[in-house]
């Protein structure tokens, strides 16, 4: 619970707020690149990848509209084709 919270408050201060999907979705990139280096540091970018991977699997048990974002092996989040 502690984590979702935590995750709320930085679509909060980070995001800019929009209601869209493709908004949220330039909401989460946005904040993942910021933690990226500084996680990529401690975990390097197979440890940052693999836990970005797993942290977008539990949340598409819950937003199953996720079903179309990845993460690419550098770390990086990409939308497949049909996120509207």
């Amino acid at each position: 619970m502690a984590m979702k919270n935590l995750a709320r408050q930085l679509l909060v201060i980070e995001g800019k707020g929009t209601k869209t999907l493709d908004g949220a979705f330039d909401d989460m990139v946005h904040i993942c690149e910021k933690l990226r280096a500084p996680l990529a540091e401690l975990t390097g970018v197979g440890g940052y990848s693999a836990l970005l991977s797993r942290s977008l699997a539990l949340a598409k048990a819950e937003a199953p509209s996720l079903g179309v974002v990845r993460v690419r092996s550098d770390g990086i989040l990409e939308k497949l084709d049909g996120f509207e």
